[in-house]
């Protein structure tokens, strides 16, 4: 005998997707409005974090390549502890030369 349940829509159900982004770039300069060394646009890195939150992104994991480029996203990490997890990391390589 099948069941009469009915299936909950999207809109029905309560559940809410989560997500971690494992290698968000936030570092790179396109966010803060450089492209190629000239200034195109104000900042829009909050408004960039912002929309990651509401879509359901729960974590955010930003990524260094080299020493410096994890240095900033240490920065970055740091200016932006508000978010519920914020976490930087660098290559183990790019790390082990500090």
């Amino acid at each position: 005998m099948a069941s009469t349940t009915a299936i909950p829509t999207p809109a029905q159900s309560s559940h809410k997707p989560r997500y971690i982004d494992i290698g968000i770039n936030l570092t790179d300069p396109v966010y803060t409005g450089l492209y190629h060394g000239t200034h195109r646009h104000p900042s829009d890195l909050s408004a960039v974090v912002s929309r990651a939150l509401d879509a359901g992104c729960k974590k955010l994991i930003v990524t260094g390549s080299d020493v410096a480029e994890s240095r900033k996203a240490i920065q970055l990490s740091k200016e932006y502890r508000t978010l519920p997890r914020n976490y930087s990391v660098g290559g183990e390589e790019a790390l082990m030369r500090q």
